[in-house]
Order: C-alpha cells, then sequence, then structure tokens
C-alpha cells in the first residue's frame, strides 16, 4: 500500500530559514565564521549555518569543551556535598583522574570520590562516577585522542545522558566558550550535511 510521505511542518520550515539566515550586525569577512544561528535537534545534535552549508555536531562535544574551557580557567577542587562510594578493586588505575583534579580514596573494596574539579561540582555525580568507574576498569588503550580529551568527553556524554537539552543551555555554553574554540570545535568534529532547499520545504507544505 502507497504511503504518502510525511511533510515537513511549518515549525521546521521557519527553524530552518531562521538557521540559514546570516544574523544582522555581523561580519561576513574571512577572519570571522560567527557560526551564531545554531538549531538543536530532538537527538541532541548542534547544526551551525555558514556560507550557506550546514554544520553539525554532537552536543556532547560542545560539553566536553566547554568543561576544558572551564578548567584552564581555574583548577581548584570543590568537595561534594555526599562523597559518592563505588565498588572498585584498588588495582583499578585513577591516576588519569588524579591528574583531572579528582580526589579519591579507597575504602574497604570500595573507591570513594571526595572532590572534584569546581566546575564540575554541580554534576549528578551519583549516576554518573559509577558508570566511570565501568569504563575505567574496561579501557585498555586510548586512542586517537589523549587521556584528557578521552576521560572528558565521557564524563559530557555521560552528564547528558542525566539532562533533557534545551536551547537555552546550549546557549550558555556557546556564550561561556567563544567564537574561537567554537571555531576549532566544528573545524575539528563539524560534519556537513546536505538538506532539502527552503524553497523545495515552503512547496511542499500544504
Amino acid at each position: 500500500n502507497y504511503r504518502p510521505q510525511a511533510l515537513p511542518s511549518q515549525a521546521a520550515s521557519a527553524s530552518y530559514q531562521q538557521l540559514m539566515k546570516t544574523p544582522e550586525g555581523h561580519s561576513t569577512d574571512k577572519q570571522s565564521k560567527h557560526y551564531s544561528q545554531c538549531l538543536l535537534t530532538s537527538r541532541n545534535r548542534l547544526l551551525f549555518s555558514h556560507d550557506g552549508h550546514v554544520l553539525m555536531i554532537s552536543a556532547s562535544r560542545l560539553v566536553s569543551s566547554f568543561l576544558a574551557h572551564q578548567m584552564t580557567l581555574s583548577n581548584v577542587q570543590q568537595p561534594l556535598l555526599m562523597p559518592v562510594s563505588v565498588v572498585c578493586d584498588k588495582k583499578t588505575n585513577l591516576s588519569d583522574f588524579e591528574a583531572l583534579g579528582f580526589d579519591f580514596m579507597f575504602h574497604a573494596h570500595k573507591v570513594i570520590l571526595k572532590k572534584v574539579p569546581a566546575c564540575m561540582r554541580q554534576l549528578p555525580w551519583l549516576s554518573i562516577f559509577p558508570k566511570i568507574i565501568q569504563i575505567q576498569q574496561s579501557t585498555r588503550s586510548v586512542k586517537e585522542t589523549t587521556e584528557h580529551q578521552f576521560w572528558l568527553q565521557h564524563i559530557a556524554n555521560l552528564w547528558l545522558d542525566t539532562m533533557v537539552l534545551c536551547p537555552e543551555q546550549v546557549q550558555l555554553w556557546l556564550s561561556n566558550i567563544g567564537q574561537s574554540r567554537l571555531d576549532d570545535l566544528l573545524k575539528k568534529h563539524g560534519h556537513v550535511i546536505t538538506l532539502p532547499s527552503l524553497k523545495a520545504i515552503d512547496g511542499a507544505l500544504p
């Protein structure tokens, strides 16, 4: 049986049109790319427009860049209000996390997370920390990235799994990392995607 193809909604058309607009008052010179127009998808992907192209990255890439930037601003540790303990063999190597600014204590076949970098204190460690330990125990080698970046990315992924992301939060992260870091992020991890033209979308609407 033939099923007609679902037509794009007017909301989708409007969002696409807004994404492809060049922001008023922004320079279009080659020295600054101005990826200020950002669209958040339901699968936590971020779409940026530039010179008629659309670049896509995972929101977790933005989160890890945000955390890395925050850690460059301060190396202060802060204690958790409620330390988190996980069953863990004392042979588990946690030196990577200590280098990132985490403070642990082993006690009775458990590892207790006591302090974290100040910029990560608000994260839901009760959910994140057990999974981090599982990843550490199952990871034998780190490829294509430094260990620092590797673990920040995992923390970002696990943090996003605990929240419902909203555009306002994305804008806060974008404002925090700044244009230069965003340019680098999209250069390294952005994927050019092909979207139907606005004319085609509008023509399909009833």
